[in-house]
């Protein structure tokens, strides 16, 4: 007999969903660590079936509902496996086993993904699943303080295992840096805290039903590459899968920093970012490359003619020159980390190692990159070292391209370190080969770092016609060079020129320059010179215009604090706006400069958009609510100050967010629930301004709660601002009838605040009546002959208006 398939209707999912919950929350129960965060998990389901139930029906879920039921169900059982990891018996293994935040980017993932399949059955449901929650962040600090307190409780014990209270050492460090960098680090609510995508690229995240997977290319340790294609647009990409189901420690920090290099390095000869994932499993999407790798091209295949190898060797230090101007080292480049187009065009891959660097060196981790390729400041384990590892790598590869030889091929890698360190020797250069390729090779693998040159004057070298390579045609690679290095070449020629005039042009003819040919790499310096030594007075709009040149360079700090000492207004908002983008640095100061500089000249809702700090987010919605909100961006305004209103540690955060709603008249987006909140806070300057924004609401005849009324009647005498909102309060007629019992039967506040609210309360003719006989019960304003002579005024209102 054949069996049929059950169609649930969205009556019967939630019943099922309803059930599931009921059992995940008695499993939770049985959890003795993460159970903050086990609530709030509980709390988004319970919610999004709380959303579903009113448009509930008898119809059959569609087939997309179908498999999106099947898949929050899948999720129910994950969540019964994280609980039961958390149990009595096991919980301290759970914790000590992993990264102090792996149980919250789990459950955040589960809250994405929930969210991905709720939105097949209605969008306001789906979002009640919010991995953005600050919540997830302040019920995990709660949950990590009592990990550290059961520790140490085990710690102090009699007679505690040795090596167990090693091991717990070790990892209470571990919990304790999380905890200290949360509280120096202050991440505004609405950011996605536990996602592996780094905040300030999450506009580049993609679902894994984005793309599909169709061929696997290639393995590695880290990761499988596979074809497929990117379904939005079409377009052919390489989907590179990590291996690892959670991504933690040295793991999660390669991935981010591939992420972030390709998400802010564009160019020609760059491989191209689709996006990433940030559930598991962990993709990056890059465009398809089917030439393969270089190393494979010199190593096996030998399709590329020597003029086409030329021209790979130019476009990688194209390449190069492009990521050192962006202050970025590759630190792992090598022919397998060069791809091929279908032309045989070369892209520079692979960023998992990669960083940024400060204004000379940067001390970073050791022995990265592969000994082959790698400078003799790496492999002798020096952690200071500049961007001149890369054009030692660079000769490495220029030495491959010129034999299609493996360096150093037949040593083991201890062997490699070993002879160039303690030999300097270097893979030996053929005879016959052209000397202009032979002096840059050597130039490039220099033992001396500042010996070797920078990338801008290797393209000179090719530019100059001298290096090439044996057998490739000089007509193809001259008119290669033109077409890409022309425009780059010319710009910092004109630029050099200008510098280097004897006739001193002025600031107007210097800003025309470097708006046309752009700050060249290698003349930063010289051109800000320059810049700071012209006069400007009379042409303040163009020396702004022209610091504002300088914010892709290593200057920038130099000009975001030069900008910040302009007047307010004398900076166009266009380049207030840029500024702003730069957000985060990486230099408190700076960032401090950017926002100041924002909020002086029309940019302030920009500031707030971007802002990563607290800090700078207070001053910019104080902006905000005294200037107004620019009306494209009033809804995502509103949005991050009801976010706001969860920051705990901080509440004048609270008081800017409500200030700029109740500046840009936009309280009623404000829950009264949070009003209750803010009233009773114990921080004087949070409770006056919920009082402020009260008052704004009920003006603007929002129905006030009688337990909110109630609470400040209670203390009318002690508040002024109290006194505000419960006038406004009487615009709503119940509101109105419930105050005027309480003055009735209560202890009235003082004569001038009671005759106020009688004169709004006379506003409803309909309480008329209940007013003359509350007001004969009043003993108030007896000696004021004012108040006795407005009394007398209500008392003789007509009681049908």
């Amino acid at each position: 007999m054949r069996s049929e398939t059950v169609v649930f209707s969205t009556n019967d999912m939630c019943q099922e969903l309803s059930r599931q919950l009921s059992e995940m929350k008695k499993v939770s129960l049985q959890a003795v660590a993460h159970r903050k965060k086990f609530q709030l998990a509980l709390s988004q389901f319970s919610r999004f079936i709380d959303h579903l139930l009113p448009i509930s029906s008898d119809n059959p879920l569609t087939s997309l509902q179908q498999e999106s039921f099947r898949g929050i169900m899948g999720i129910t059982r994950e969540y019964h496996q994280i609980f039961s990891q958390n149990f009595l018996h096991c919980w301290a293994h759970t914790a000590i086993d992993n990264p102090s935040s792996q149980t919250a980017t789990d459950l955040c993932a589960i809250s994405n993904r929930l969210h991905d399949f709720a939105q097949s059955f209605d969008e306001d449901a789906a979002n009640v699943f919010d991995s953005a929650d600050p919540q997830w962040l302040q019920f995990h600090i709660l949950d990590l303080k009592a990990i550290i307190a059961s520790f140490n409780q085990y710690i102090t014990s009699p007679n505690p295992n040795p090596q167990v209270v090693d091991i717990m050492n070790e990892k209470l460090k571990s919990i304790n840096n999380f905890l200290d960098e949360c509280e120096n680090e202050d991440i505004v609510p609405g950011a996605r805290v536990f996602s592996p995508i780094p905040i300030n690229y999450q506009i580049w995240r993609i679902e894994h039903s984005d793309f599909i997977e169709e061929s696997e290319e290639g393995s590695g340790g880290l990761a499988v590459v596979y074809f497929g294609h990117f379904l939005k647009t079409g377009e052919e990409v390489a989907i590179k899968k990590l291996k690892f189901s959670k991504l933690s420690g040295a793991h999660l920090r390669v991935f981010q920093r591939e992420v972030t290099i390709l998400a802010t390095a564009q160019h020609p000869t760059l491989l191209k970012f689709i996006g990433a994932t940030d559930t598991m499993p962990f993709c990056i999407l890059t465009e398809w490359m089917p030439g393969g790798s270089l190393y494979h091209e010199l190593h096996q295949y030998h399709n590329l003619s020597a003029t086409q190898l030329t021209i790979c060797a130019i476009d990688i230090a194209r390449g190069m020159n492009f990521l050192h101007s962006m202050q970025i080292i590759h630190r792992d480049l090598k022919s397998l980390n060069v791809l091929l187009d279908s032309e045989g065009r070369a892209k520079i891959c692979d960023f998992g190692f990669s960083r940024y660097k400060t204004k000379d060196e940067e001390t970073m981790t050791q022995n990265v990159g592969t000994p082959h390729w790698m400078a003799p400041e790496l492999l002798g384990g020096s952690t200071t070292y500049n961007e001149k590892i890369d054009v030692y790598a660079y000769g490495i590869v220029l030495w491959e391209i010129l034999t299609k030889k493996l360096p150093y091929s037949g040593l083991e890698s201890t062997m490699i370190i070993g002879q160039v360190l303690l030999n300097n020797i270097r893979p030996a250069i053929p005879d016959g080969t052209p000397p202009g390729l032979r002096s840059l090779i050597e130039s490039c693998w220099a033992r001396d770092a500042e010996s070797r040159p920078s990338f801008a004057e290797i393209l000179k070298c090719w530019r100059s016609g001298e290096v090439i390579y044996p057998d490739a045609d000089r007509e193809i690679v001259r008119r290669h060079l033109d077409e890409t290095l022309d425009e780059q070449d010319r710009a910092s020629n004109d630029v050099e020129s200008h510098l280097s005039s004897e006739e001193s042009p002025g600031l107007l003819e210097f800003a025309e320059t470097l708006e046309k040919d752009g700050i060249p790499a290698d003349l930063v310096e010289r051109c800000w010179e320059n810049l700071l030594s012209l006069p400007h007075e009379g042409l303040e709009d163009v020396f702004v215009n022209c610091l504002a040149l300088f914010f892709k360079t290593t200057a920038a700090s130099r000009a975001v604090s030069k900008l910040r000492t302009m007047p307010a207004g004398s900076v166009p908002r266009k380049v207030a706006i840029e500024c702003v983008t730069l957000i985060p640095t990486g230099d408190p100061t700076q960032d401090d400069d950017i926002v100041m500089i924002a909020c002086k000249n029309g940019a302030a809702c920009e500031a707030a958009i971007h802002a990563l700090q607290h800090r700078h987010l207070k001053i910019a919605l104080e902006v905000i609510a005294r200037k107004g909100i620019i009306p494209k961006h009033k809804d995502i305004i509103i949005q991050t100050c009801i976010r706001c209103f969860s920051v705990r540690d901080d509440p004048l955060v609270s008081v800017a967010a409500l200030r700029c709603l109740v500046g840009n008249n936009a309280v009623k987006q404000i829950s009264i629930q949070h009003i209750k909140e803010f009233i009773n806070s114990r921080n004087t300057t949070l409770k006056n301004a919920a009082l402020i924004a009260a008052a704004k609401m009920a003006d603007e005849n929002v129905k006030m709660p009688n337990d909110l009324i109630e609470s400040l009647i209670s203390n009318w005498h002690e508040q002024s601002l109290a006194g505000i909102f419960l006038v406004k309060s009487c615009k709503n007629i119940e509101t109105a009838s419930y105050i005027l019992n309480r003055l009735a039967y209560g202890i009235p506040p003082t004569s001038d605040l009671t005759l106020r609210i009688l004169i709004q309360i006379s506003k409803h003719v309909e309480l008329r009546k209940q007013l003359k006989t509350t007001i004969e019960q009043l003993i108030i304003g007896r000696s004021n002959p004012a108040i006795t002579k407005a009394l007398s005024i209500l008392r003789n209102l007509p009681d049908n208006g």
